[in-house]
């Protein structure tokens, strides 16, 4: 055999172990997913997409035929899936689960390139344990997430000798994606990639004319990457829905309103202390939220102190400019992440609104704590302590969390009962936390998913008295004060929302105007059944959406319009005067 044959025989096998590997990365942080994911589901948040979803499949169009701040990606990637495999919370699920393993195996390969793999391993799993921690499926957050740290690797690919300019374009065009998911984090997503780009290229050794010739360069084409993916989907948005709607529901009402009405304060530092002290392992989960500023205040040192070179160089003292590189590169673009997208949090302080933040952080922490010794000042060693001390104590509490995720899960997995299927002698009352893979007629769509009694019982009320894809509203019991409303109601029971605003956010369906709108597309659709909740009625937090706007024309109306015929724990039916 010749030295060539040699050479690619063990190029082939070098390229299989490590798609080998890769795979078992990335189906090892699915099958940790499933195995420690909640089975509730989210009545809200959850329900905004699988609705909001199944209203795009229908043909309806976000902003124009129903309210939404969320851009508009989330929505028709689920349902064109929905439109292969059918609506149901699996579909979501699996979606959901394949973007968080994409983004634990995108982490991995980002540390990998210029740390250990052991480093690659250990963050990832860290990544992992928090990912898994967030629930909240379906939030259009972890598709941004994955986008963002795709974005990032194309430029690490890019500074190990690949062409700067495709691998710049790509990585614009993630961003790109990100801002079709949520449009907030693609400014900021873009305004980080900029920065990024801008410091690094700063921080390097050429003369000021190249430094300039190549900042600009690099910037014009991250930037046409951007637009060369979202403009056209925006044009394409704009040609059905007009520019004012747009701009009422992902600008001017999120603007005015979610400061007011959905704010809460960070937590306080010294009550976390005296939990610790007193064991509550519970409530110490929120010191994380404190972990994005101190991790990139981390980053920000690691990149750019003097011993940077000490820093960057691994524990057998390789001094390779290229791998020098690569980690300075990675430590500016995830302290940007982490520093920028902490602002989108800062309004709501908890960690699933920190997510986007706290993820890039952990990296950071994971990557520079085993070469503290390496940092130039006690100070900064002092810091990287710190926050590795907010990391651990803050994850103890979400593994045993996790732990016990895991073993209801597995149980299930291998009890008898869960692949068996029953025989309902009541059809209207299931009992869905049992043998929920097999419900009964009418409630497919959650099969395998657990719902409270009371609500499975209201569904099925309505189901029975009404055909599939009739109107219906679902409301809450008063709505001159709104927390939430149930939104999966309308998914889970196969109906419609006889309004274009069935998400409730404080500020907006409290108002005068919107009630006024709410009771002119009721009169028009005429739906039968109404379902009220009262699940939400006592949620006090320090913000204006525990006052009453004083606004009770769509009380009154329903009132005079409607009669109560049955009643399922908070949830109350009402039905249309004939």
């Amino acid at each position: 055999m010749s030295g060539a044959q040699i050479s690619n025989k063990t190029k082939l096998s070098g390229g299989l172990t490590k798609s080998w590997h890769l795979a078992g990365v990335f189906g090892g942080a699915f099958l940790f997913l499933i195995l420690t994911m909640s089975r509730r589901l989210g009545l809200y948040d959850e329900g905004v997409i699988l609705f909001g979803s199944v209203r795009v499949l229908s043909g309806d169009v976000p902003y124009r035929d129903f309210y939404t701040f969320y851009g508009p990606a989330q929505f028709y990637a689920l349902a064109a899936l929905f439109k292969m495999f059918g609506p149901s919370v699996i579909v979501e699920r699996i979606w959901d689960l394949l973007i968080r393993s994409s983004t634990i195996l995108i982490i991995y390969l980002i540390i990998n390139s210029a740390w250990s793999r052991r480093t690659a391993l250990f963050t990832a799993f860290a990544a992992a344990l928090w990912i898994t921690a967030f629930q909240f499926y379906g939030y259009p957050v972890f598709p941004c997430l994955f986008f963002s740290l795709l974005s990032l690797y194309c430029i690490v690919l890019m500074l190990r000798g690949r062409r700067d300019i495709t691998f710049l374009l790509v990585s614009g065009a993630c961003i790109g994606i990100v801002s079709l998911f949520r449009y907030d984090v693609g400014v900021l997503a873009a305004v980080g990639g900029l920065l990024a780009l801008g410091l690094f290229c700063l921080s390097q050794s050429y003369d000021a004319q190249r430094k300039r010739k190549t900042l600009v360069r690099w910037a014009v084409t991250y930037v046409c990457g951007v637009m060369l993916v979202s403009v056209p989907i925006l044009l394409l948005l704009l040609s059905a829905v007009s520019l004012h709607d747009i701009f009422l529901n992902s600008v001017y009402l999120p603007a005015a309103n979610y400061v007011r009405f959905r704010s809460l304060p960070f937590p306080s530092v010294a009550g976390i202390v005296s939990d610790v002290v007193h064991m509550k392992l519970k409530s110490v989960a929120i010191l994380i939220v404190y972990l994005p500023i101190l991790g990139a205040l981390v980053g920000g040192v690691a990149a750019f102190s003097s011993g940077t070179k000490r820093l960057c160089a691994d524990a057998d003292g390789v001094r390779e400019r290229g791998l020098v590189l690569h980690r300075r590169w990675i430590l500016i673009q995830l302290s940007a992440f982490s520093a920028l997208f902490f602002l989108k949090g800062v309004v709501r302080v908890q960690p699933i609104h920190m997510a986007l933040a706290i993820v890039p952080a952990l990296m950071i922490v994971c990557v520079t704590i085993e070469q503290w010794r390496q940092l130039d000042y006690k100070v900064a060693a002092i810091l990287l302590w710190l926050t590795f001390a907010c990391f651990i104590i803050s994850s103890l509490p979400v593994g045993l969390d996790t732990g016990k995720r895991f073993a209801t899960n597995l149980a299930k997995v291998v009890g008898i009962h869960s692949w068996v299927r029953p025989k309902f002698s009541k059809p209207s009352l299931p009992v869905l936390g049992t043998n929920s893979c097999y419900p009964p007629d009418g409630l497919e769509r959650i099969r395998c998913f657990l719902l409270d009694q009371d609500r499975i019982e209201a569904i099925r009320y309505v189901q029975q008295r009404t055909k599939e894809n009739d109107y219906i509203y679902v409301g809450t019991n008063r709505h001159d004060k709104i927390f939430v409303n149930d939104i999966l109601f309308y998914f889970a029971s196969k109906r419609l929302s006889a309004t274009k605003w069935h998400q409730f956010d404080p500020g907006v369906q409290t108002t005068k105007d919107i009630q006024s709108e709410i009771i002119s597309e009721l009169r028009l659709k005429t739906p039968r059944y109404a379902a009220l909740s009262s699940d939400w009625d006592d949620v006090q937090e320090p913000n204006e959406s525990t006052l009453s706007s004083g606004v009770t024309l769509l009380d009154d109306f329903i009132k005079a319009n409607y009669r109560r015929v049955a009643s399922f724990g908070n949830l109350v039916i009402y039905e249309l005067h004939e």
